[in-house]
């Protein structure tokens, strides 16, 4: 038998059970692309993750799996990564973690008992391709007050502003029409000022709901930021995860960079368990 230890992680959660869990692996052979994406629809998280050492400092690889397809980057499972380093590796202070295409920038800290961490990456324009926006809101079954945005992070995340957080909170998506959708999720916020609360669905990512979107985070608040009232230079809270039970609390700053944005974002994370994963060695 094939057997591959990881650890559970909770991301963006002050206590065990709430953000967004991600299994983190550490194989110590290389995986075929079948067998990663197999246990990504095996364990059916929203993501997992398989990092190796890169032989430098500090330095790591990683891949990331969602039930139905590899991303090229994704949020929580990278904080959840870093998180996961500092428990298997002790590591701590800044990361570069290698992920298809790109490096991210991140840091991990121990505060105490608490574990936290976050990365910086640069906000990406919203895309010029055209949004069937009439299709989409019927989908959700709300009207938005804002355009709709395309931003491509790796994952692709559509980006729509309501009303209010009633409306939000009431949403009934017909996930039906919304698979119609390839490659992207579909990011709907409310809020003001410091405090935005978002939820996402994506069928095509295999994630009916995510607890926890990290890669949309700095998305949503630039959209914010160019919509509504969000600030820059000042720390926000984007809450996720409310109307599944699992209150996730996502902090973003955006800073000026030229004539375009970064983002850093960061959470508190805990690990709630770990296990091995075995399979035949003629799988």
């Amino acid at each position: 038998m094939i057997r591959h230890p990881y650890l559970l992680i909770d991301v963006f959660a002050r206590s065990a059970f709430h953000g967004n869990p991600v299994a983190v692996f550490f194989p110590e052979i290389d995986l075929s692309d079948r067998v990663m994406q197999a246990i990504g629809t095996e364990l059916n998280l929203s993501e997992v993750a398989f990092v190796t050492p890169t032989g430098l400092p500090a330095s790591f690889r990683a891949r990331i799996f969602t039930p139905t397809q590899e991303l090229p980057f994704a949020g929580h499972p990278m904080i959840g990564i870093l998180a996961a380093l500092h428990t298997q590796f002790d590591v701590a202070g800044d990361v570069t973690v290698r992920v298809p295409h790109s490096e991210v920038t991140g840091w991990v800290e121990p505060r105490g008992k608490e574990l936290w961490a976050g990365f910086t990456l640069p906000v990406p324009r919203p895309s010029p391709e055209e949004i069937p926006t009439a299709e989409i809101v019927a989908a959700l079954g709300a009207a938005n007050i804002a355009p709709i945005e395309l931003y491509d992070v790796g994952a692709r995340h559509l980006v729509i502003a309501l009303d209010s957080l009633d409306f939000l909170r009431d949403l009934q998506p017909d996930h039906t029409r919304l698979a119609k959708f390839p490659d992207v999720a579909f990011n709907c916020y409310a809020g003001s000022g410091t405090t935005w609360r978002n939820r996402m669905f994506s069928p095509a990512y295999g994630v009916v709901e995510d607890a926890a979107t990290g890669s949309a985070a700095g998305p949503l608040l630039a959209h914010a930021y160019t919509y509504r009232d969000a600030p820059t230079g000042r720390p926000c809270r984007i809450e996720q995860g409310v109307e599944l039970g699992r209150l996730a609390e996502m902090h973003v700053q955006l800073e000026p960079a030229g004539d375009s944005l970064r983002s850093r974002t960061w959470g508190q994370c805990v690990t709630v368990g770990s296990g091995t994963l075995e399979y035949p060695e003629d799988w």
